[in-house]
């Protein structure tokens, strides 16, 4: 799912991008601390595909 996306840094309210900071929890395993970014798919094919799966998965939650 991820390779039909684009994901990218987030923008402030005047468009300049957000790098977020580069800080990692600590302990065995050690990940990134929550940020903001922005995810779009790539292609309208992609986001076809991505509707399809959605309402795949809809109709075999309920």
């Amino acid at each position: 799912m991820i390779a039909t996306m684009n994901i990218s840094k987030a923008k402030d309210n005047d468009g300049q991008e957000i790098t977020p900071p580069y800080a990692f929890t600590s302990g065995f395993v050690s990940r990134s601390y929550s940020f903001r970014c922005h995810i779009a798919p790539r292609t309208a094919k992609a986001e076809s595909l991505i509707r399809q799966m959605r309402i795949a998965t809809e109709s075999v939650e309920t």
